[in-house]
C-alpha cells in the first residue's frame, strides 16, 4: 500500500496507524477514512513542530497550527492547500456530512505527499514514488470503528517522541506535492471544499442560477471570442439571485494570475447583464486573489 513506508518505523507508529486506517476505510467507508486522515495530519503537523520549533500550543486547533506562519512557511502552496482539504473534509465528516470516495481518495493523496516530505525533512526516506490510486479496491470485510470512536482518539506528540529523529534545523524546508489536477479536478477537489466551508452550497447543475447559491459554469454573452460566449467557473448569488462575485479556476500547475484577466471579462458581461459589478476571485485551487 502507498504508506507501508511508515509501517516499520518505530517513531511514526501513531502516524502510520492513523494512515493505515485512512487506506483500509477509503472505498467501503469514506467518513472514516476522512476522520483518520485529519487525525494522521494533525499528528503529522505536531511531528514538525516538535521537531522544527521544540513544541506547539496545545489548546490550539488545527486550523490555527496549520495556518501560522511556523508551519504554513514551510509549505508550498500544493502541500498547503492538500492540508486544508484533508482538514475540511474531516470536519465534514465530524459533523455528519457526506464524503464522497471522491473526496476519500484525493484527501487520501494530499495526506501521502505530505507524509513523505514530512519523512524527508527527517532524513527517514530520500525519495518517494507517486501516489497509486489503483491499489485501493472496495473492502467488504465489516467495519466496527466508528467516526466517534476515531475522533475520541488523542493525538500528542512529545519531545522525547522526535529526540533521535534527525532534521537538519539548519535549512528551511519546503515541502513540495506531485500532485496536479486538470482545471475540471481543481474546481470539483478545492474550490467546491473551500466554499463549502465558507458557507456556501455548490449547486451541481451546470449553468443554473439559484439564490444564496454558488452556481457553476454559468453561460455569458458577450465574450470577445468566436461564439461570443464563455462559461464562468462560479458566480456567487445573493437571496435575489444578484451576482456578488465570480471566480476563475484554472488547473494547479498554473500560476494563480493566469485567470485574472478571463475573471475581469466576465465581470463586464455580468455587470452587463445584472447591472452590478460582482468582486472577482481567480484561484489555481492552492492560491486565491
Amino acid at each position: 500500500m502507498n504508506f507501508d513506508f511508515l509501517k516499520d518505523n518505530q517513531f511514526f507508529k501513531q502516524l502510520y496507524g492513523f494512515c493505515k486506517d485512512a487506506e483500509e476505510f477509503v472505498l467501503a467507508r469514506p467518513e472514516l477514512s476522512a476522520i483518520s486522515q485529519r487525525k494522521a495530519l494533525e499528528c503529522g503537523v505536531k511531528y514538525f513542530y516538535v521537531s522544527k520549533h521544540g513544541g506547539y500550543n496545545e489548546r490550539a486547533s488545527l486550523f490555527s497550527l496549520v495556518q501560522d506562519e511556523q508551519f504554513a512557511s514551510y509549505m508550498d502552496a500544493t502541500i498547503l492547500s492538500g492540508i486544508h482539504l484533508i482538514r475540511q473534509i474531516g470536519n465534514n465528516s465530524a459533523h455528519d456530512e457526506p464524503v464522497s470516495k471522491s473526496e476519500a481518495l484525493n484527501g487520501l493523496e494530499a495526506l501521502y505527499y505530505f507524509c513523505a516530505e514530512l519523512l524527508k525533512f527527517f532524513g527517514v526516506i530520500r525519495s518517494y514514488a507517486k501516489f497509486d490510486k489503483s491499489v485501493y479496491t472496495k473492502k467488504t470485510d465489516p467495519i466496527t470503528e466508528t467516526v466517534a470512536s476515531i475522533e475520541e482518539t488523542e493525538v500528542k506528540i512529545t519531545k522525547e517522541d522526535v529526540a533521535e529523529l534527525k532534521s537538519n534545523k539548519s535549512i528551511q524546508p519546503l515541502f513540495r506535492s506531485a500532485t496536479d489536477f486538470t482545471e475540471a479536478e481543481t474546481r470539483t477537489v478545492y474550490i467546491d471544499n473551500a466554499l463549502g466551508e465558507a458557507g456556501w452550497k455548490v449547486s451541481k447543475v451546470k449553468g443554473a442560477v439559484k439564490p444564496n447559491t454558488a452556481c457553476i459554469e454559468i453561460p455569458l454573452e458577450g465574450m470577445p471570442n468566436n461564439e461570443g460566449v464563455g462559461y464562468a467557473d462560479y458566480i456567487l448569488f445573493d437571496t435575489d439571485s444578484k451576482p456578488l462575485a465570480v471566480i476563475e479556476a484554472k488547473r494547479t500547475s498554473k500560476d494563480v494570475v493566469a485567470g485574472s484577466q478571463q475573471a475581469k471579462l466576465y465581470a463586464d458581461c455580468i455587470e452587463r447583464k445584472w447591472g452590478v459589478r460582482p468582486v472577482i476571485y481567480y484561484t489555481n485551487g492552492y492560491e486565491i486573489m
